[in-house]
Formats: C-alpha cells, structure tokens, sequence
C-alpha cells in the first residue's frame, strides 16, 4: 500500500474531488416494517492510500490542526453526492471541536445545504468529541445555531470517550447513537445489556431516540428491539456503499 508523502498533505487530501462519501444506512423498523430513516455519511481519503482509512485520515487532520477544515470538506462533499437520492434524511459527523471553534461553520454548512437543494430539517448532525471543545460557550452557540437553521442532532459514541452524561446534558441531542462496542453481542453479555438498558432508559424519560450501530447479528438486533430501539445500523443491513448503490437500496427497501 502506498502512502502519500507530498509536503502540502493536508492540502491535497481538501482538493475538491479526493475525498469520497459512502452511505449506510440507518434502517427504522416499526409496525413489522423496515424502512431507510437516514444515511450515514462517511468520508474516505483516496483509494491505495494510508487515508482510505476514515480513522487514519482524520486523526491526520487532528494532528495537523486541519479537524475544522476536514470537517467543512466531508461535510460538503456529503451533500453534493447524497443530493442525488431526493427526499432522503443524511446524518453528518461533525466534531464537537469544530462546533467550539470555528464560528462560521453553521452558516456556512447551511448555504452549503440551500445549494445543493438539501433542507436542512433532512440533516442529522453527528457530534462526535474525541477531545472537549476548546470553548464551551462557543461550542452551546453552535448548537443553538444548528437548531435554528433547523438541522437535528445526535450524539455519538454514547459510552465511549467524552461522549458521557455531561455532554448528553449540553447537547441535549434528539438522538443517542450507541457504539458497537456495546451492541455487539448484548444479547449475550449482561454487562453490554445493563449499559443498553440504561440509555434506553434514559433515553425514554427525556424524549430521545436511540440509534443502535455495529448491528451484525440477528440476536442483537431482536435483543435491541425488545428493548424499544427503532433505529439499527450494521453490516446485517447494509455496508458502507457508493450513492447509486445507496439509490438502489433505498429504492428496493421503500
């Protein structure tokens, strides 16, 4: 596998057309049905290189100081590909980082959305926090934003990291979306299952939803939706897939 060595890296991972999106899915099943809720958006560097990996890639960003300015190019990026799939809801990984310092990146990921004809009531923000933001005011007047320009949002990686009850509280997000590391196998470990019944718990007193990922197993899937869980993601559904494959999987699921 090659790597890239170029010295302005950074630069050429943000030229318009290196970047991917695939799509999965977040199936809902409700009334004996299932259904396409949303597509998750997920970004790739370029195919052959370390930056296939979404986890290499942005852990780059990181390092370089780049994270807002990736952020801005994924979420882009999502939206001029997904635009092609009408009437669809996308969910969008945002870092809470980006949200806590860059102060016009609501309105612009707004215009962006206007242009591409995709409402922002469609899009779910997906905050994800591998470090707390550098400014929590900054970060709570983001939020406030993102909910005026009528996007929804969801807090990632519950369980995992800095993704813990302070943040539920600050966010106070329309959907938890609960890590594969505690999905997989619930059915079968007490443990995994006390943690899914407490968020779903939670997640019933204050009027959120729970986004199930890493579903691969038929048990876990029946275990989750036992304990009222609507919202699945995994390789049971579907993989990460390019947008006229995410076009023909809605299509055949309506």
């Amino acid at each position: 596998m090659s790597v890239m060595t170029a010295p302005t890296m950074l630069d050429a991972l943000l030229t318009p057309g290196v970047l991917s999106t695939r799509f999965q899915p977040i199936i809902e099943e409700t009334d004996g049905r299932a259904r396409v809720f949303a597509f998750e958006c997920l970004t790739r560097g370029p195919a052959g290189t370390n930056f296939a990996s979404a986890d290499v890639l942005f852990e780059y960003a990181r390092r370089m100081g780049g994270e807002c300015m990736l952020d801005r190019a994924c979420a882009a990026q999502a939206l001029v590909t997904g635009s092609a799939i009408a009437d669809c809801d996308f969910s969008i990984n945002i870092h809470a980082s980006t949200l806590g310092r860059d102060r016009g990146f609501v309105r612009d990921l707004a215009a962006v959305a206007r242009a591409c004809g995709v409402d922002a009531k469609r899009i779910i923000i997906e905050i994800v926090e591998h470090a707390p933001p550098a400014s929590r005011r900054d970060f709570l007047t983001s939020l406030c934003e993102l909910r005026a320009q009528g996007f929804r949002v969801a807090l990632d990686d519950v369980g995992l990291g800095h993704s813990n009850f302070k943040m539920m509280i600050d966010c106070v997000p329309d959907y938890l979306k609960v890590d594969r590391l505690f999905t997989h196998g619930a059915y079968r470990d007490p443990f995994r299952a006390a943690v899914l019944e407490s968020v779903t718990g939670f997640a019933r007193r204050v009027d959120t939803r729970v986004i199930a990922e890493g579903i691969e197993d038929d048990d876990d899937r029946t275990f989750l939706r036992n304990l009222g869980v609507e919202l699945l993601q995994g390789y049971l559904y579907a993989r990460p897939m390019r947008i006229d494959d995410a076009k023909f999987f809605r299509a055949t699921t309506e």
